[in-house]
């Protein structure tokens, strides 16, 4: 039988213990984990409110908001108008809506399956913290200013789903100390980046062009954001 001699083993031995120190000291990378919006402030740019009731009990929550109600058919521009929002219970089927003094009511059955419908309209990146029947979308605690909610580049949109329709035990919902922990009842609170979008650059015409002159200007719509 032929014997390694010891100079081959202490060689072959010393290879080996330099190669598994350097995988230790060279791990593999681990990818990065997104970095959190860095917001203006920690003052949210706007809240909008959704209340979630059943076809028989929409009159008496309505009712119960003592303002103009408005029978609402698609996106709902929300808050100070800085996002918009529409809740469908599939591809092809909004539910009724109504907005009602700066809120929007919510039609349908509880323990309907629905997403939610989320669009940017500002010039900058936005973070939305969304409560829905009580809770954190994302199962977070805490106030809305402690927890990451869905994040939206200028005129982005996005859907947030499956989620359970719920419904507000009377009419009072809002009325209560936070509203927000109730069932039936789901809130936005929208946070600004602090970064400032790059302007998109204007586009120059191949051609003259004549501006159009109007003859009258539309009328905007006095407290259309409540």
């Amino acid at each position: 039988m032929r014997f390694l001699s010891p100079t081959f083993v202490r060689l072959h031995l010393s290879l080996a213990v330099s190669l598994f120190g350097a995988a230790c000291h060279n791990p593999k990378p681990v990818p990065a984990t997104p970095t959190p919006l860095a917001r203006l402030s920690s003052v949210p740019q706007t809240t909008a409110w959704l209340l979630m009731t059943t076809p028989a009990m929409r009159p008496d929550v309505i009712a119960g908001r003592e303002d103009v109600t408005l029978r609402d058919r698609g996106w709902w521009r929300a808050g100070d108008g800085s996002i918009s929002v529409r809740v469908r219970s599939g591809f092809w089927s909004n539910l009724r809506k109504y907005e009602s003094g700066g809120v929007l009511v919510v039609e349908g059955q509880p323990g309907q399956q629905v997403q939610l419908d989320v669009r940017n309209h500002t010039e900058r990146r936005i973070e939305v913290i969304i409560d829905w029947n009580g809770a954190d979308v994302k199962g977070q605690t805490g106030y809305p200013v402690q927890r990451t909610g869905l994040v939206l580049a200028p005129a982005e949109s996005k859907v947030v789903k499956p989620l359970t329709l719920g419904s507000v035990a009377d009419i009072s919902a809002m009325l209560r100390h936070q509203p927000a922990y109730q069932e039936g009842v789901a809130r936005l609170t929208v946070f600004t980046s602090a970064e400032k979008s790059k302007p998109k650059p204007l586009t120059t015409p191949s051609h003259a062009t004549r501006t159009p002159q109007h003859q009258s200007h539309p009328q905007s719509r006095d407290y259309e954001y409540r």
